[in-house]
């Protein structure tokens, strides 16, 4: 226990200075508000204990509800290696209008574990994008998340915070070092055994190529479905590798 406290602190430690970055990076920038609304739809298919299938579909609107900014789809395999620990290997088509397109690896590998009721998830993900008109850029994540039952009522919150590098410079495109901060608060419920749902808000800062800092108020949604095994009422710690596109 004093083990899983430490690295508790740790990890709170950590969330603490990813917030701040964005702080940094904007302060002597002007932003850009704006507000928005991000909706995704999940389906999870168990084949057994530890491998899963999984497809999710991403629309998300911004200019202040004015604009269709992205729509994602994106299939993934997850593999359970035991309670703590979870791989995913997977695939983005980001098709931003009017005629940007994207396509992405994702290589995730995700720690987590539960002290009491409290589940605790750290993210790492490695994700190359192949970006029209710009070229390849390397960008690596890092999230940290958590997650708490409200006794045994189904409900549950849930919070994370996840900051975006890219390791590539291009004279175009997204621009190279810290690119964005997502910092995301959000209740869950369940309506049904294999149904699921999520609101929240995301407050999302972006430095942009060319153009004042964007901060972005959006209303999150995902709903998620399950094909098999039913959804525990009680979060396990192996639900923050879910869901992959945020």
């Amino acid at each position: 226990m004093q083990g899983q406290t430490f690295l508790l602190l740790t990890q709170v430690s950590a969330l603490a200075a990813a917030i701040q970055v964005p702080s940094a990076s904007t302060a002597s920038a002007d932003m850009d508000q704006s507000s928005g609304i991000w909706t995704l739809a999940a389906l999870q298919a168990p084949l057994t204990s530890q491998w899963r299938l999984n497809l999710e579909a991403d629309f998300r609107i911004l200019d202040n509800f004015r604009e269709t900014s992205q729509m994602m789809v994106q299939p993934a395999v997850l593999f359970h290696i035991n309670k703590n620990w979870t791989v995913v290997l997977g695939y983005t088509l980001d098709v931003e209008p009017p005629s940007n397109n994207e396509n992405r690896i994702i290589a995730d590998g995700i720690q987590h574990f539960a002290i009491k009721d409290l589940v605790i998830g750290n993210r790492v993900r490695f994700n190359p994008r192949f970006i029209d008109n710009v070229g390849t850029v390397l960008r690596f994540r890092y999230r940290i998340s958590l997650m708490w039952p409200i006794k045994q009522s189904g409900t549950y919150l849930h919070g994370w915070n996840e900051i975006f590098f890219n390791a590539t410079k291009h004279d175009e495109g997204p621009v190279k070092g810290f690119e964005q901060n997502r910092l995301v608060a959000a209740v869950g419920f369940h309506f049904g055994d294999y149904q699921r749902a999520e609101i929240g808000y995301m407050w999302r800062p972006e430095r942009r190529r060319g153009a004042d800092t964007a901060s972005d108020h959006i209303v999150a949604v995902s709903l998620m479905f399950r094909t098999a095994k039913k959804f525990e009422r009680k979060p396990l710690p192996s639900e923050t590798a879910l869901p992959v596109a945020r």
